[in-house]
């Protein structure tokens, strides 16, 4: 049955068949979004159906189950964005498809009961892992696989926001790191049909819409700079206190008693601070709609510093937990604060409260990811309010520039960096991209048959001016020869001996910059 279906693929062209491979992967990652959210409020209103007081038993244990699960599945661990960015960019984009199921099951565990944290990064794990097992079932190249595991991750963020442009840039930007047009095609199917899948079934994705806000007078402008400086300094102060704190919790993970000291810290939080639970997204709905106004400075102070902590004790605990809704929230949150305050000088006293949350959220998210642009777009969408253009543009900019100057690395590098691994820094545009192997390849050569003497073969690659060539027997192709190898090597009657066996092929069809990224990956410089 599947040598049938493969054969009858072949008969589709290769451009139409991937197409269809990137809509397969956005109809798929949607349907987990969607499957994600519904167990997230199963748990939801099983814990909020007993009293407050049981929660000091459910987290633990909640808590204990995830371990368990976590040390059968150890692939399934942490917010997951920076795993998918390290198998990109450093490895093969190998995901372990089963990632999608234990990571679906236990941050909607975690989520479910309470712990704080956001769905956003664990959903761009999964996306991951079914774009490169999808990838697989269909053989196709190490590229593609890249190509799709990028699909997955901008399905997963276009279907959970209904933000399908935010869902291409946030693969774009923090995934790939560069403006690459090869996988653009495929991320832009696989994001739009995800997120028309998640609105299909109904998935409550309008929670954080907003009405219109308006940028009002010129020098309302410095208000929100001032946010944005905050904002920046924040992000900072958040990506090195989790850096930091993880090389200590994540130790501690394995011990019982930190699991049960760790549940009970959650459980006292909600326990006296009810909006310490979970996600935190219906209070995020009301402050970027003008709830701020309900809350006291004091008050706002204190589901700041809680969110704040909380979040860095659960990501930096590596639980399968996302920082990005934790983040927005953040942001929202130190907007309205700097709102409570702007309404006691006349100066910024027209900036509604609402606006100062939505650019905040923008600013801080940018901030921590180092992704300016996905944060406008994705804020532009999820509220649909496009009245703050500039303030947003001003904000993220401005808060990313600020978040550099105090820490080097973003939110979603750290965990790379402290694995001794380094990754390329963002490019617009890769010119190589655009040329193929057959534009630049040399076809008429100079060989080396294999059965002359290693003295013969240096004369003849020093007459050519040139440093290694091909080795034949009888026409046929036996390897490669240098002439450093020759020349530091003992003499020889043959050429058997010095053969280089390339591990790698490269087709007239790849491009120049396929063909260069495989001979850095396996250590040759020509």
């Amino acid at each position: 049955m599947i040598t049938k279906f493969k054969k009858y693929l072949t008969l589709i062209p290769p451009q139409i068949l991937l197409v269809l491979i990137a809509l397969f992967i956005g109809l798929t990652v949607g349907l987990f979004v969607i499957a994600l959210d519904n167990l997230i409020i199963f748990w939801e209103e099983i814990s909020t159906s007993l009293e407050t007081q049981y929660l000091f038993v459910i987290i633990p244990f909640a808590l204990f189950v995830s371990n368990l699960l976590l040390k059968r599945f150890p692939e399934a661990m942490g917010d997951g964005t920076s795993e998918v960015i390290e198998l990109v960019n450093i490895e093969d984009a190998n995901l372990k498809g089963r990632v999608s199921l234990v990571k679906t099951l236990i941050t909607s565990l975690l989520l479910g009961v309470g712990v704080p944290g956001g769905k956003e990064g664990p959903l761009v794990h999964i996306g991951g892992s079914i774009g490169s097992k999808i990838s697989k079932i269909f053989n196709l190249t190490e590229d593609e696989r890249k190509s799709f595991t990028g699909a997955g991750v901008s399905a997963a963020i276009g279907a959970s926001f209904n933000a399908p442009l935010a869902g291409i840039l946030f693969a774009m930007e923090v995934i790939f790191k560069q403006l690459s047009i090869k996988h653009l095609s495929v991320v832009v199917v696989s994001s739009v049909s995800a997120a028309v899948v998640a609105k299909s079934f109904g998935f409550n994705v309008d929670i954080l819409t907003a009405p219109e806000y308006q940028l009002g007078q010129a020098v309302e402008l410095v208000g929100y700079l001032l946010l944005a400086i905050l904002s920046g300094l924040l992000a900072g102060f958040f990506i090195q206190l989790t850096s930091q704190s993880s090389k200590y919790f994540k130790q501690q993970m394995i011990r019982p008693y930190y699991l049960i000291l760790l549940g009970l810290i959650f459980a006292l939080s909600i326990y006296f601070i009810p909006d310490s639970f979970g996600t935190g997204e219906e209070l995020l709905s009301n402050l970027i709609n003008g709830g701020s106004l309900n809350f006291a400075l004091l008050t706002l102070v204190i589901l700041l510093v809680t969110r704040f902590l909380l979040t860095t004790l659960s990501i930096g605990s590596n639980l399968s937990v996302g920082a990005m809704m934790p983040s927005l929230l953040i942001g929202a949150l130190l907007g309205s604060i700097m709102h409570n305050i702007f309404s006691s000088t006349s100066l910024f006293a027209s900036i509604q409260p609402g606006a100062l949350a939505i650019v905040g959220m923008a600013s801080l998210f940018a901030g921590i990811s180092r992704a300016p642009m996905t944060s406008i777009i994705m804020v532009f969408e999820i509220t649909g309010d496009y009245g703050l253009v500039v303030p947003l543009m001003f904000g993220a900019i401005i808060s990313t520039l600020v978040s550099e100057r105090v820490v080097k690395y973003g939110m979603y590098d750290w965990p790379i960096l402290q694995k001794g691994k380094q990754i390329k820094s963002f490019q617009t545009v890769d010119v190589l991209e655009n040329v193929m192997v057959k534009q630049v390849a040399a076809y008429n050569i100079d060989t080396l048959k294999i059965d002359i003497s290693s003295l013969d073969a240096i004369k003849t690659l020093q007459s050519l001016k040139i440093l290694g060539t091909a080795v034949i027997d009888e026409d046929t192709y036996k390897g490669m020869v240098s002439l450093r190898s020759l020349q530091s090597g003992e003499p020889s009657t043959t050429l058997h001996e010095y053969l280089i066996t390339i591990p790698f092929k490269v087709y007239e069809e790849d491009s120049v910059s396929d063909a260069v990224s495989q001979m850095v990956k396996f250590g040759y410089d020509r």
